[in-house]
């Protein structure tokens, strides 16, 4: 988790304002994004967590981190998964 805190540190001191509101903001947009109707979006809570469960701001972090990974190294996918 201390790697979740230096992005959140990171991520607000770039944006001039406290871990704290970047918590907020985070928050925020996972309590609107879980109330959502749209199958789309509802739909990728379960790749996140177990059944589908509202994701922590760390369970987000690490799921678009891991995203991230993924996709800019694809060949590495690949190779794992052949």
């Amino acid at each position: 988790m201390e790697d979740i805190e230096g992005i959140l540190n990171t991520v607000a001191e770039q944006n001039g304002v406290t871990v704290e509101e970047v918590k907020r903001e985070i928050q925020a947009i996972i309590d609107d994004l879980y109330e959502s109707d749209d199958p789309a979006i509802k739909a990728k809570w379960h790749c996140m967590t177990e059944n589908g469960q509202k994701p922590s701001i760390e369970q987000l972090i690490l799921y678009c981190a891991n995203r991230v990974d993924i996709q800019s190294e694809p060949e590495k996918v690949t190779k794992r998964y052949s």
